[in-house]
């Protein structure tokens, strides 16, 4: 999820990026246009016109002004103190007649005709809710209609009698034959009147919604009206949803084919449906004049309050059908029960974690977990076209969320039945990387740290090896096998591996240990690094540089060599500058712990002959071997007392004091590169224990911005505490901020960056 730059104006200039090919309009008591309507007639291609929330607008809005394709006309509403902009009145609140459009973060209500009208192709409404409409809640007209996608949209209250519905939709089959009417994310409830949805579009495709509490049906999906007879067969995909009957209503869940003013001759696909009859109704699917066909797969059909109800009514069809279906969970008693369908699973309850709660998801052990089929196959002859074989998506559980939270419906295992997959998590084996200090005898334990997650319900085994890599047994190390078992609830394992000391002066040397044929689990991070760190490096005769050192030195007759003691995953900066005599060149050098091999040569700095080092600590581990070497490429054995250079130190990096993840907060990072050279970093994420939790690469071109959701980071969802920054840009290179956002509000706490203090 990203955030609009909107609401991070104290650091716009961060945000800043390519301009808007259209124009922004502002809608506000304090912005320069008052309501929607008066910007209506001034909209063009790729424009967005922003409404304040937290008010209310007149109704009777009208727009017929085209976006295109490339450029939609996006009316937006901002939400203020949690609230979004309201148009309330009018005969239509909004009528949109016009084609591109993406319409979100509204709140409609209260037209004496439509609440939302749409007359137009290529329409998104989106984060809306459409409530209290004594008529219809959203109506979609049957002339000069094409696409339309309502997506997490909430509707309640609206229709009456027979004739007026919740979300009543259709698209003009002549003009666009192959349109299509896109429901998903949304929740329609509690109708004053009418159906919870009806659509007489060219194609349907209902995903991943709650629908309950019509008057009447929950969904009516039916022939278009208007339009010559048999121009497009109309059909209907209804996947992954939970549809439910209210107690005292004598609908169906579903009525398809046709009313007597359209017959769709469609065909029809209901498949991962949570389907829930209330004590009026009797009838789930009621096929009315002509159906080419039928497919009912993986479907939940359960009628609360026990007895008999019929699962595929046919009293009112003309013609026949065809029929396929497979792995349906069916109550026992019902009856009607297709018997071209096969798998069908009977039983007294499905097993849903609590029915009261509302948490439809099964239960461990219930009969519809791992009980379903995929891929599943419509009748012979009439299969369904373009289907959704899988269901991507759990449906809102009796809510609507913002675009973008909807939950990923897990794919481990046999497919349950019904709108919800029961998540059995498999447990997975990682094992830490290890540094150990070698000291001048051994063996000194390298301890590794096996880990499960979560902890297993049942006993894991791992085996695990060591490796030689530049480290070899048995000269550095001494070679281990064998296995480790978790038990059951256990979440962490210790394996010990002796390092052999010594007094030789030597680089770091490394090798592995390697994990394999896991029991029970699955192995996330089969290779932990082992790192033997070398201490034998002779004295540096007590140069020592720290952070904001200065010193002026004359270079003697051989190259000076400096310590300088590097924190866990932090960066540095050495600058040598103000070469006097016969030092020009200056050569500047960062070297390993044998001082002789060079890690990193120092770059000019500015146009001068002054040079750099900029380094990032990406270890665990403190670093206390790497010296720096300043030596001339002048005087190379000969430099003098007037000689002299000046050598000057900083630890380059910035924290953030506060982050935080936890509750409904949200934090953002803000980082700008103030330099001209490309900067490349990592964002640290520590608990208020000092944990590190989680990071973030990053590589910022010159004069370049990032805008990073922390929430979207491994391991930092739902954390709080602190960030660290560390690069190679050099002191001061870097500028930002953590914003903590609240969405629901606008609320925001920031946390500029500042160098780590030393």
């Amino acid at each position: 999820m990203t955030f609009p730059c909107r609401l991070l104006a104290p650091l716009a200039l961060l945000c800043a990026g390519p301009a808007s090919a259209g124009t922004l309009y502002q809608v506000g008591p304090t912005k320069p246009f008052a309501n929607l309507q008066a910007v209506a007639s001034l909209l063009t291609p790729g424009d967005v016109v922003e409404i304040d929330g937290n008010v209310t607008y007149p109704g009777g809005v009208l727009l017929q002004e085209h976006g295109t394709a490339a450029e939609k006309i996006t009316i937006r509403g901002l939400r203020v103190g949690g609230n979004r902009p309201r148009i309330s009145g009018g005969g239509d609140g909004i009528k949109l007649d016009a084609d591109h459009y993406v319409v979100e973060g509204l709140d409609i209500t209260a037209s004496t005709n439509r609440c939302l009208f749409l007359q137009g192709n290529d329409l998104l409404v989106r984060d809306t809710v459409v409530h209290d409409c004594p008529a219809h809640g959203i109506l979609g007209a049957d002339g000069e209609t094409g696409d339309m996608t309502l997506e997490h949209v909430e509707v309640h209250h609206c229709g009456s009698g027979t004739q007026f519905h919740q979300v009543y939709m259709a698209t003009d089959n002549t003009m666009f034959p192959q349109a299509t009417f896109r429901l998903r994310f949304s929740w329609i409830h509690d109708a004053n009147g009418g159906n919870s949805v009806k659509s007489r579009a060219g194609r349907n495709e209902i995903h991943y919604n709650w629908i309950e509490g019509a008057l009447f049906h929950e969904l009516d999906l039916i022939g278009a009206d208007g339009q010559p007879a048999g121009l497009v067969r109309e059909d209907s995909e209804v996947v992954g949803n939970v549809l439910v009957k209210s107690a005292a209503s004598s609908g169906r869940i579903a009525r398809v084919g046709g009313d007597g003013t359209g017959d769709s001759s469609g065909r029809f696909r209901f498949a991962h449906n949570t389907m829930l009859l209330g004590a009026a109704s009797g009838t789930a699917i009621a096929i009315q004049d002509h159906v080419e066909s039928l497919q009912v797969s993986d479907n939940v059909i359960y009628r609360t309050s026990g007895g008999a109800f019929t699962v595929v009514r046919t009293a009112e069809q003309v013609g026949t059908a065809l029929h396929a279906g497979q792995n349906n969970w069916i109550q026992s008693g019902a009856t009607n029960i297709r018997p071209e369908w096969t798998g069908t699973v009977q039983g007294a309850s499905p097993g849903f974690t609590s029915l009261a709660t509302w948490d439809l998801v099964p239960a461990a052990g219930s009969a519809i977990e791992n009980a379903g089929l995929l891929p599943t196959s419509g009748p012979a002859g009439a299969p369904f076209p373009n289907p959704l074989v899988l269901p991507l998506y759990h449906p809102p559980v009796r809510t609507v969320g913002l675009p973008g939270s909807a939950q990923a419906r897990p794919t481990a295992g046999l497919i349950d039945i019904g709108a919800y997959e029961r998540s059995i998590v498999v447990p997975s084996l990682t094992i830490d990387d290890v540094t150990v200090t070698e000291g001048d005898a051994g063996p000194v334990p390298a301890l590794f740290t096996v880990r499960l997650s979560p902890a297993a319900s049942q006993e894991v085994t791992v085996t695990y090896a060591t490796a030689n890599g530049t480290a070899t047994a048995p000269a550095d190390y001494i070679a281990a096998s064998g296995t480790l078992t978790f038990g059951v609830g256990a979440t962490a394992r210790q394996l010990g591996v002796g390092v052999v000391g010594d007094t030789a002066v030597e680089p770091d040397e490394t090798f592995t240990v390697n994990l394999s044929n896991a029991v029970g689990a699955t192995l996330a991070d089969g290779q932990g690094l082992g790192t033997i760190s070398d201490d034998d490096a002779p004295p540096l005769l007590g140069l020592e540089l720290a952070h904001g050192m200065s010193l002026t030195r004359a270079l003697g007759s051989a190259a000076d060599t400096f310590r300088l003691a590097q924190a866990p995953r932090a960066s540095y900066e050495v600058v040598v500058d103000a070469a006097s005599g016969d030092v020009s060149p200056v050569i500047l050098e960062r070297l390993a712990a044998d001082l002789s091999s060079v890690l990193q040569t120092g770059v000019a700095v500015g146009t001068g002959t002054s040079r750099g080092l900029r380094w990032h600590n990406t270890s665990a581990t403190a670093v206390t071997n790497q010296p720096i070497r300043v030596r001339s490429g002048g005087c190379t054995t000969d430099c003098g007392a007037d000689d002299t250079y000046r050598v000057r130190a900083w630890e380059t990096t910035d924290v953030m004091p506060r982050f935080n993840n936890a509750g409904t907060q949200v934090t953002v990072l803000l980082l700008q590169n103030a330099t001209h050279r490309t900067v490349a970093g990592t964002a640290y994420f520590w608990s208020a224990a000092g944990a590190l939790v989680g990071s973030q690469a990053f590589n910022l071109t010159p004069r370049g911005a990032l805008v990073l959701n922390s929430s979207g980071v491994p391991g930092v969802a739902g954390q709080g505490g602190s960030v660290t920054v560390a690069h190679d840009g050099g002191y001061g290179a870097l500028a930002g901020k953590s914003v903590a956002l609240e969405p629901a509000t606008g609320f925001s706490f920031d946390s500029p960056m500042s160098p780590r203090s030393r």
